[in-house]
């Protein structure tokens, strides 16, 4: 699992959030479980019923993911959202407007 979408599903896990979150961001519904099962066999979330939550190791990693990121000062995440990726164009293309 690539490190930054690791530290993205933990903090949805952490605030509670919804899996629409997640799946938005361009995952579907078999990674999502995929990954919880991953995280859960990893030892950083646990499940209780139907509700996953963060173990003391993984709020550690968050933690410390979150350390590193002030001292960079860079972005918490970025992620590719696909609803905004925009097919590029052919030079020979038309662009036609959508009536407004």
């Amino acid at each position: 699992m690539e490190y930054k979408l690791k530290m993205f599903v933990l903090t949805v896990i952490k605030n509670g959030g919804n899996i629409d979150t997640l799946i938005k961001a361009g995952m579907y519904y078999s990674e999502v479980g995929e990954y919880c099962n991953l995280l859960v066999e990893q030892h950083l979330i646990d499940r209780e019923g139907k509700t996953y939550f963060l173990t003391n190791e993984g709020s550690k990693i968050l933690t410390n993911y979150f350390k590193a990121i002030k001292e960079n000062g860079c972005e918490k995440f970025i992620l590719e959202y696909p609803k905004y990726i925009k097919t590029k164009k052919n030079i020979n293309d038309v662009y036609i407007p959508k009536k407004m």
